[in-house]
C-alpha cells in the first residue's frame, strides 16, 4: 500500500512536469499548496489515507456542479489542472 508521503513525491513530480498546465493561475497559491490539494485528490480517489473535503469529493465523484459551487476563488481557476491530475496520476 502506498503512504500519503509517496503520493505527494509522485504528485509533485507529476506537477513538475506538467507545470505548463497551472500557467493562467495568477499564483496565489503556493506549488505545495497545489501539489496537496492534488495529492489529496488522489488519495481520496484511491481510498488511501483519510479522505479529502466536499471538494476534492466532488472532483472524485466527476460532479461538476458540487466541485464549483464548493470552490474558493484560487482553486476554480485551477478545477482543470485537478481532473486532469485526477484522470493522469496512476498508483
Amino acid at each position: 500500500m502506498k503512504s500519503r508521503e509517496r503520493i505527494y513525491e509522485i504528485c509533485s513530480k507529476w506537477l513538475e512536469r506538467n507545470l505548463t498546465l497551472s500557467e493562467s493561475h495568477n499564483n496565489r497559491m503556493s506549488e505545495e499548496e497545489i501539489v496537496e490539494m492534488i495529492t489529496s485528490i488522489i488519495c481520496t480517489r484511491d481510498n488511501i489515507s483519510y479522505p479529502g473535503g466536499s471538494f476534492v469529493q466532488a472532483i472524485c465523484d466527476n460532479d461538476l456542479d458540487g466541485a464549483v459551487s464548493r470552490a474558493d476563488s484560487d482553486n476554480i481557476r485551477l478545477l482543470k489542472l485537478y481532473v486532469i491530475a485526477k484522470n493522469c496520476i496512476s498508483i
